[in-house]
């Protein structure tokens, strides 16, 4: 997917996560992903509020888990 090769310019993916809305068949807006080494992490971490695709992207450490969480902020409805 276009996310998975964006997020593959910091590093190797181990696991990529992209949580789909039920409600409405799409992309949930946020994604989780795992990267092979502590080298792909910090790289991704320094994209933390950088454009992609038109929106913020926005990149932290999940809250219990090693990966970064990294999330597109959605346009307000």
């Amino acid at each position: 997917t276009e996310v998975r090769q964006h997020l593959a310019y910091a590093g190797p993916i181990t696991e990529l996560q992209v949580p789909m809305n039920a409600d409405q068949n799409r992309i949930a807006g946020y994604a989780f992903v795992r990267y092979t080494t502590g080298d792909g992490t910090q790289s991704c971490l320094q994209w933390d509020r950088t454009m992609y695709a038109g929106r913020e992207f926005r990149v932290e450490r999940a809250k219990n888990q090693a990966p970064p969480l990294a999330i597109m902020d959605r346009p307000a409805c």
